[in-house]
C-alpha cells in the first residue's frame, strides 16, 4: 500500500482499494438513498473533488458514488479546475446503473460571472448527460455572500434575465430527464482498476488533490477530445457492469438494463495498464465478433487479479495482431482530435450522427424515449458553426425546439447519398436546439407556447480613430448598463476589438479581438463598422465586411452612441470620428440614420467636416448617446442609392465603373450615403 512489492502490487492494491471504495459507497450514499426512498425521496448529491482524475484518496471510485445515489451529481464550482472533463463520468454512472436522473450544482463561487456563461455552462451539462440544475448560488443573506455570484431576483446583474434562463432550464428539463435509452456507439472503460494499481498511500500530492498522479491517466483529456473536438459522444463503461450487465452479440456489445439498454460497436481503454482478465476476456469476445478496440497512451500489461498478467499480455498482442473475420485493434499513442479521428474510422459501423462541412462540431445527445428519438445539440465554442448532420435513425417527421425561445418550427430533413437522414443547422455561440421526432410531440400534448418575438437589427457607422480609440456603445438600459466595442489602436502593432459589458457604471472586457490582419484599423484612417444583432441576443461585428468577432447576450434594442475617455499611460484622451451613422431592421427598414451634414442628434461631440468628433476628457468620460432613441417598430425614408456615372470618381482620382460597396456625394448640398 506504501511501497511497490513486485508482481503482485497492482492485484494487492485492486483488491484493497476496491473494497473500500464499496463500504464508503455504499455505506454512505447508499445508507442515505435507502432511507430517501423508505420516504418517497429522490437523494441525490455530489461527491467532493470530483475533478481529480486518481480518485482513490477521495471518492474511491467516482462511478460507484452514482451507483447508490438515486440521482447522481456533480459540483461546477470556482474557475477552470477541468470538471467538464468529469461530466460524463457522472451521467455514464447512471446510465450504467439504469438511473433517469443526473443533477449538477453549479455557478458557486465562479464570481459574479457573465449570463453568457451561465448558458454556456448549461448547454455543455445538458449535452453531457446532466439533466437537472441545481444554482449553487442562491444566498439568504444577500448582504453576506460567501461565494459569488448571488443569483437571484435582488441582483440587478440578473434579476433581469432569471426568467428567460429558467424557462430555458426548464424545456432542458422537461426534455432530457425522462426515462429513456441513450444512444452512443462508443464505449470507453472507465480506468479505475489502473488508477488502483498506481496509487499508494501518503503520496506527495496529498490526499485531498489526488495524492498520486498515475502515470499514463489520459481519460479526462480522451473525454474532452470526443466530446468538444470530434462530436463524438460515448458513455464510460464501469469494470463491473462489463462483467455483470454487457454481453456480445452480432458484432456489438450489449449493455443491458430495464430501461437504459446500449449498443456500442467500439471500446476505448484510455491509459489503461491494470485490467481485470474478465473484462480483458470480454473485450476479447467481442473483438473477435466484429468489434473495434482502441489503446490509447499505453497497453493493458498488468492484471487486476493474481496471476493473470500473462494472459492479459497475450490477448492484447492477439487483438493488436488481428485476425480473420475479426474487428479492428489498434494502439494511440498519443491521443489527439486528429489521431483518434483515425482510429475511430476503422469501425465498419455507420455512426449514430456525424458532422460535415462546419468550423467545429456541436456538443449533442442523442435519446430515445418511448420509441421516439430526442437530439439536443449545444455550440459551446466562441463562433458560429453551420454543420451538416447526419442521422442514422430514420424519422418520419421531425422539429426543431428552440429551448432559449420555445420557438417549434419544421425541420428540413433530406437523404444523403448513403441513406441516412441528414439536417442542416446553425447555431451561433452558446446557442442550442432541439431535434425532436413529431410522434413524440404528439403524444405530449403539440406544440410548445412561444415567447414574444425579438427585434433583429444592425448598426453601422463609418469611423476615424484619431488617437487611442474609438467606441460605439449600444443596447443601453440606462447610462451605467450598456455594451461597449472598443477599438483600439493605442498599440499600432497591436489594434484589437475590446468588447465590454458595462452593468451598474462597472465595466467588463467581454474579449480581446486582434485586429492586425490586413491593417484592418489604423488611426487616421476610416473603416466601415457594422453590429448585426440577431433576436437581440447575439451579435456579429464586421469591419470593412470581413467578420471579425461573435459575441451573445442581451443586446435588448436601447439607446446607442459613442463614449471616449482617456488612457493614463499615454496622457491622452481617446478621439474619434463618426459619419454615416445608421440603425436598419432585418427587413431592411432603416430606424436612423444621419451624415452629420446638419444638428447633432446626439448629446456630445462636434459636427466638423460631416463627421461627428468625440474628444475624451483626462477628468471624465464623454458619452454621446442618441437624444431620442428612433422607435424599433417604425421607419424612415432610406437614404438614396446611387448608379455609378463618369461623374462620380473613387478617392483615388479613378472613374468608378460599377457600383462601389459604400460611397458619399453630394445632393442638394447634403452628404447622401450610397450602399
Amino acid at each position: 500500500l506504501w511501497y511497490d512489492i513486485g508482481p503482485a502490487t497492482a492485484s494487492a492494491r485492486n483488491m484493497l482499494y476496491a473494497m473500500r471504495s464499496e463500504l464508503y459507497a455504499r455505506g454512505f450514499m447508499g445508507s442515505i438513498s435507502t432511507w430517501a426512498a423508505e420516504h418517497g425521496i429522490l437523494a441525490t448529491g455530489h461527491q467532493d473533488q470530483e475533478e481529480i482524475a486518481n480518485p482513490t484518496s477521495v471518492a474511491g471510485d467516482l462511478m460507484k458514488v452514482g451507483k447508490y445515489l438515486s440521482m447522481p451529481g456533480i459540483d461546477k464550482i470556482g474557475g477552470p479546475v477541468g470538471t467538464e472533463n468529469f461530466y460524463k463520468v457522472v451521467s455514464s454512472s447512471a446510465n450504467n446503473w439504469d438511473k433517469t436522473f443526473v443533477m449538477s450544482e453549479t455557478y458557486g463561487a465562479m464570481g459574479n460571472i457573465s449570463v453568457e456563461t451561465m448558458y454556456q455552462v448549461a448547454i455543455e451539462q445538458y449535452t453531457k448527460g446532466i439533466n437537472h440544475l441545481i444554482p449553487h448560488a442562491v444566498w439568504y443573506n444577500d448582504g453576506n455572500v460567501t461565494f459569488l455570484p448571488e443569483l437571484s431576483w435582488r441582483n440587478p446583474l440578473y434579476n433581469k434575465h432569471l426568467p428567460r434562463f429558467n424557462r430555458f432550464l426548464s424545456r432542458l428539463n422537461y426534455l432530457l430527464s425522462r426515462p429513456g435509452r441513450h444512444v452512443a456507439d462508443v464505449a470507453m472503460l472507465y480506468p479505475i482498476q489502473t488508477q488502483y494499481a498506481g496509487h499508494y498511500l501518503d503520496g506527495p500530492k496529498g490526499y485531498y488533490t489526488g495524492g498520486v498522479d498515475v502515470p499514463g491517466t489520459d481519460y479526462p483529456e480522451v473525454s474532452r477530445l470526443l466530446t468538444d473536438e470530434l462530436g463524438v459522444d460515448f458513455t464510460y463503461l464501469h469494470p463491473e457492469v462489463l462483467d455483470d450487465r454487457c454481453r456480445v452479440a452480432d458484432g456489438r456489445l450489449l449493455m443491458e438494463n430495464e430501461v437504459n439498454s446500449e449498443c456500442f460497436s467500439t471500446i476505448i481503454l484510455p491509459g489503461v495498464k491494470t485490467i481485470s482478465v474478465s473484462n480483458m476476456r470480454r473485450i476479447e469476445q467481442a473483438w473477435a465478433d466484429g468489434f473495434t478496440v482502441i489503446f490509447t497512451t499505453q497497453k493493458p500489461s498488468e492484471s487486476a487479479d493474481p496471476e493473470g498478467d500473462e494472459e492479459v499480455q497475450a490477448i492484447v498482442a492477439r487483438m493488436l495482431e488481428g485476425a480473420e473475420g475479426a474487428g479492428r485493434a489498434c494502439f494511440v499513442a498519443q491521443p489527439t482530435a486528429e489521431t483518434l479521428r483515425e482510429a475511430l474510422s476503422q469501425s465498419e459501423v455507420t455512426p449514430d450522427v456525424a458532422f460535415q462541412g462546419g468550423s467545429h462540431p456541436f456538443n449533442y445527445i442523442h435519446k430515445i424515449i418511448g420509441g421516439h428519438s430526442i437530439y439536443y445539440f449545444g455550440n459551446i465554442d466562441a463562433s458560429s458553426a453551420e454543420n451538416t448532420i447526419l442521422l442514422r435513425t430514420p424519422m418520419e417527421a421531425a422539429s426543431l425546439m428552440n429551448p432559449h425561445t420555445g420557438e417549434c418550427q419544421a425541420a428540413t430533413l433530406a437523404t444523403a447519398a448513403d441513406g441516412r437522414q441528414q439536417l442542416t443547422l446553425n447555431l451561433r455561440p452558446n446557442q442550442s436546439m432541439f431535434l425532436v421526432d413529431d410522434s413524440l410531440i404528439e403524444q405530449n400534448g403539440g406544440q410548445p407556447e412561444q415567447e414574444e418575438a425579438h427585434l433583429s437589427y444592425t448598426i453601422e457607422a463609418d469611423v476615424i480613430i484619431e488617437k487611442l480609440s474609438s467606441s460605439i456603445c449600444f443596447a443601453a438600459r440606462d447610462e451605467s448598463n450598456y455594451y461597449m466595442w472598443q477599438f483600439n489602436v493605442s498599440q499600432p502593432s497591436a489594434p484589437c476589438l475590446r468588447p465590454h459589458r458595462w452593468t451598474n457604471g462597472s465595466a467588463s472586457v467581454l474579449a480581446e479581438v486582434s485586429l492586425l490582419a490586413d491593417g484592418r484599423i489604423q488611426r487616421n484612417r476610416a473603416f466601415h463598422v457594422r453590429l448585426e444583432i440577431e433576436d437581440e441576443r447575439y451579435v456579429k461585428t464586421y469591419i470593412n465586411n470581413v467578420l471579425v468577432d461573435e459575441q451573445s447576450g442581451d443586446f435588448t434594442y436601447g439607446k446607442f452612441g459613442f463614449r471616449q475617455a482617456h488612457d493614463d499611460r499615454y496622457s491622452s484622451e481617446e478621439t474619434a470620428r463618426f459619419d454615416n451613422v445608421q440603425v436598419t431592421r432585418a427587413d431592411g427598414r432603416v430606424l436612423f440614420y444621419d451624415d452629420f451634414s446638419d444638428l447633432n442628434p446626439f448629446t456630445a461631440g462636434t459636427i466638423m467636416g460631416g463627421w461627428l468628433r468625440v474628444q475624451g476628457n483626462m477628468s471624465r468620460d464623454i458619452l454621446a448617446w442618441i437624444k431620442e432613441l428612433p422607435d424599433g417598430v417604425a421607419s424612415i425614408t432610406p437614404p438614396l442609392r446611387a448608379t455609378p456615372s463618369p461623374q462620380m470618381w473613387s478617392l483615388a482620382g479613378m472613374p468608378l465603373t460599377a457600383a462601389p460597396h459604400a460611397m458619399v456625394y453630394v445632393k442638394d448640398g447634403r452628404k447622401v450615403l450610397a450602399r
